[in-house]
Parts: C-alpha cells; sequence; structure tokens
C-alpha cells in the first residue's frame, strides 16, 4: 500500500513528526525513546487512540531530537506543525520565522493541488548537490506507472519496514530488482545504496523548495 503522508488523523501527524525528526523506523524510535515499536505502529495505523498522555510522551521525545511539536497539532491537527527547535527559540530571528511559515503553506499548497502527493524534508547530506539539509521536496505517487518506468529519477522512495528516503532509482543486477542509490559519494549516511531494494511505492520528485 502506498503511503502519501496524509496528515488527517492523530497516527498520521505521528508519522509526519517521526519522519521529520529524521527516525525513518518504528524500531529506531523505540531504541531512543522508550515508546514500543508496537505501540508506535498501533497509534500510527489508528488500532488504538492516542491518549493525550502518549501525546506527552511523543512530545517530550521529539524535543530530545532538537523538534517542538504541540500535544493540540498530534491529537487535533491545530496549532502549527512541528518545527526545529532552532527556528522555534523566543530569540530566533523573525526571518527565519516567516520563511518556515512560507514554507508550511506552500507544502499545504502542494499537497492540496496534487492527488498522491509526498512531502520530505531533507536531513542529511546524501543527496547533495541537488538537495541540501533543511530543503523540502516533494513528488507524487502515479500508481498507474510502473517502477521501471522511473529508473534514472530522483524520486521520494517507500521501502519495506516503513522506511521513506530520498534516492535516484537505479536498475537492480536483475529484472525486477532495485537501487536506491545516494548522489553524494562522500556522504556517510547509513544506508548510502540499498542493493535489492524492496520498493513499495516511488514518487518522482516534481516540487524542490530550498531553505535560505
Amino acid at each position: 500500500m502506498a503511503t502519501t503522508l496524509e496528515l488527517n488523523s492523530p497516527g498520521d501527524r505521528l508519522k509526519r513528526a517521526r519522519l521529520l525528526a529524521g527516525i525513518h523506523t518504528r524500531r529506531e524510535f523505540a531504541q531512543r525513546h522508550g515508546i514500543s515499536a508496537n505501540t508506535l505502529q498501533s497509534w500510527e495505523q489508528g488500532k488504538s487512540a492516542l491518549t493525550v498522555k502518549g501525546a506527552q510522551r511523543l512530545v517530550a521525545a521529539l524535543k530530545k531530537e532538537g523538534w517542538l511539536c504541540s500535544i493540540e497539532w498530534l491529537l487535533e491537527g491545530s496549532s502549527l506543525p512541528p518545527s526545529h527547535f532552532e527556528m522555534s527559540h523566543p530569540f530566533a530571528n523573525d526571518t527565519l520565522m516567516q520563511e518556515e511559515e512560507r514554507i508550511y503553506k506552500e507544502i499545504q499548497f502542494f499537497k492540496q493541488n496534487n492527488s498522491n502527493a509526498i512531502v520530505l524534508t531533507i536531513h542529511d547530506n546524501a543527496m547533495e548537490p541537488f538537495f541540501f539539509v533543511g530543503d523540502v521536496i516533494g513528488g507524487i505517487q502515479d500508481l498507474s506507472k510502473d517502477i521501471e518506468e522511473l529508473l534514472g529519477m530522483l524520486c521520494i522512495l517507500e521501502l519495506e519496514h516503513n522506511q521513506i528516503i530520498p534516492r535516484c532509482l537505479q536498475a537492480g543486477s536483475s529484472k525486477g530488482t532495485f537501487v536506491a542509490a545516494a548522489t553524494n559519494p562522500k556522504t556517510k549516511t547509513a544506508p548510502l545504496n540499498i542493493f535489492d531494494a524492496k520498493i513499495i511505492s516511488a514518487a518522482p520528485i516534481l516540487w524542490h523548495r530550498k531553505k535560505f
């Protein structure tokens, strides 16, 4: 099933916040913050309701990752979305705060005008010189296309185990296999290249918002 990262439920918003913090798997989140992967899965998939107490634990965990997130946003979608601590600090530059607000509005515009839109914030240097830390990218999943038609393109890839990363989609060693390749050979980000990757969905990157 494709993941579009719509933010219509607490589970959707929780997953978005986790990915913004650069934690691509529930297991990693559990190891860092002591909230079990099964509990996270139940919340994200809506199998159990996210409680105020649970939201408080998540807010505290995200703060340790350098992200400020409100309980109201997680539970109801009200208030501003999660933002990096430096952008939310009371002494942050007003111009930078305004830039964050503009980016948020542009993200919403992109999603509202494109079905199956998926948006990610870049957290590492694996895709330089195309995308840099802080940039925001957007893609559109076209489920009518075979993944082979996207070879050679920069895509937002959904892999197994709920891993969503930007990579260049390349052909694997045999038909039907793929390589999710970084574009910066000097990066130390893991995983650099994923061979024989199991691609659940791929969204060609059509929108790029550079953070100034």
